[in-house]
């Protein structure tokens, strides 16, 4: 597989930022961890070929593992985002960041609006929920996060 997402971005997702809270980090890690297992076929190396290239994996368990992500971190419930969650956990992600954290509530708000889960199976949602957000984020100039920073706050 090229690569994982989504860690996604979110999520993509709904994961952009700089200035991630260490529970944030652990939570997302555990997830990641968590969805590894379930989706062996994906490797860490995968991840981490997201994280520096930023590429969407195009297999089915590729777009599974961000479901599973997206789930585990209580980001997508019965097979759709949780928009009021995904703002939540921006404050984490963009901690002392709030021109981001607004930018990232916006980008929730753009994609739901954008993607919509009818006729989609949860992972291809998943994928094109990312999609949407990885793409409204490097055009709004939002940068992934840097999940792997030694220090956390």
């Amino acid at each position: 597989m090229k690569s994982f997402v989504g860690l996604i971005f979110a999520v993509a997702l709904v994961e952009f930022a700089s200035a991630i809270t260490k529970e944030y980090h652990d939570r997302a890690v555990a997830a990641k961890d968590a969805c590894l297992k379930k989706h062996p076929s994906i490797k860490e190396s995968d991840v981490q070929e997201f994280l520096k290239k930023h590429k969407l994996p195009e297999t089915d368990d590729g777009k599974c593992m961000i479901a599973c992500y997206m789930e585990e971190m209580n980001l997508m419930a019965d097979g759709k985002i949780n928009v009021e969650e995904a703002k939540k956990t921006n404050s984490d992600k963009y901690d002392g960041e709030p021109d981001n954290k607004e930018l990232a509530d916006k980008l929730i708000d753009h994609c739901s609006s954008q993607v919509s889960p009818d006729g989609m199976s949860k992972c291809e949602y998943a994928y094109q929920f990312s999609k949407c957000g990885l793409e409204y984020g490097m055009k709004n100039g939002l940068t992934p996060p840097k999940m792997y920073e030694e220090q956390r706050r």
